[in-house]
């Protein structure tokens, strides 16, 4: 029988809230911390978290702080739901505050724990689990103060621990929150299978008129997945799994990891119960987090592995033509990660011990 744990969220945003709110109901005893007011008093205001969509109900609302030192005191699993950007400020802030013990999980990771993995053994905190998992556990969205829709939550998330031979210690606590997580042979393995830098940047990229005549409502990101812009990403996509092959990783098709995550069929409507207007529209962050975090990754590790990425290199050469930023600099490349100079098998090697 699953243990209740003290569970804490940092981050406010669509992630986090929807992550209290069901671990909520699931019995956890919940802190959210956000670095910023006004999401928190927003949640003050609406006095309790609604949802709709997967299941219907509201939940009185979680611990609320903008204290890291006590957001994180006496927490046995911290749920780290920000963007990815956020990682390596968030790692230094809190790896003197952990403790042994403490279980970390990013969602999604985009390869983040190797970010907290140095952070913590810096300041001796090396009995501190850190991890992360594939996507987000929940397909999910705020849609008005203090209520979300939870359209599903994923059947089943391959997760690694940094390093690898710490995963089973890891997943013993976690599984405890969530216990759909499905062990990977390494957080590279874990990172390489999100699929959100294969189909967000390619669709946002192809359809970035949206995105500069704002409109009332703006469509859903699905409605932008025309034939020819789902072409792009299925070539997108055998090409990061031709990737994951050369390094002698296991590769998960788009189209398998929507069917694993949804067994029974596709998420619940967008649209379920009232919505406010302007609730869905598609953020920035499909681009700016999407490619310095993923898809720079992807042509990083393909480039050490002796392998071209022409789909790969020409969407993030399109991404910073179109926003005028330059994505590798910003991004994860292999030198910035601390593994520069290494070879691809000391490179895997550092991932296990």
């Amino acid at each position: 029988m699953a243990s209740l744990r003290n569970v804490t969220i940092i981050g406010a945003g669509n992630g986090g809230v929807t992550m209290a709110a069901d671990l909520t109901r699931k019995g956890h005893r919940i802190t959210l911390y956000n670095r910023s007011a006004q999401p928190l008093e927003l949640l003050q205001a609406a006095g309790r978290i609604r949802v709709t969509g997967a299941w219907q109900g509201q939940v009185p609302l979680p611990r609320l702080t903008m204290n890291l030192a006590q957001a994180l005191d006496n927490a046995e699993v911290i749920l780290v739901a920000t963007v990815a950007a956020a990682h390596a400020e968030l790692a230094t802030q809190m790896a003197p505050l952990m403790q042994d013990g403490q279980a970390i999980l990013l969602a999604p990771g985009y390869f983040g724990s190797v970010l907290f993995r140095r952070a913590l053994d810096q300041v001796g905190r090396r009995h501190v689990l850190v991890g992360e998992v594939t996507s987000f556990p929940y397909a999910c969205r705020i849609i008005d103060t203090g209520k979300v829709v939870l359209k599903a939550e994923k059947a089943v998330l391959d997760a690694a621990a940094l390093p690898a031979c710490t995963t089973g210690e890891w997943l013993n606590v976690l599984r405890d929150v969530y216990p759909q997580l499905n062990p990977a042979r390494n957080v590279l393995e874990v990172a390489l299978n999100n699929p959100n830098p294969v189909a967000h940047p390619v669709t946002c990229l192809m359809n970035a008129a949206y995105f500069e005549r704002p409109s009332k409502v703006q469509p859903r990101v699905e409605d932008w997945e025309t034939p020819r812009v789902t072409r792009l990403i299925e070539e997108l996509d055998l090409e990061r799994l031709r990737v994951l092959l050369a390094l002698g990783l296991h590769g998960i098709s788009m189209d398998e990891f929507m069917h694993r995550s949804y067994p029974h069929g596709k998420r619940q409507a967008e649209h379920v119960g009232q919505v406010a207007a302007n609730a869905y529209p598609v953020p920035e962050r499909y681009v700016t987090e999407d490619v310095p975090c993923g898809l720079v990754l992807l042509e990083a590790v393909a480039q050490l592995a002796g392998l071209e990425a022409p789909v790969t290199t020409a969407t993030i050469e399109l991404a910073q033509m179109l926003y005028a930023r330059d994505f590798r600099q910003e991004g994860y490349t292999l030198k910035r990660l601390g593994f520069g100079g290494q070879t691809l098998q000391q490179l895997l090697d550092s991932l296990s011990w």
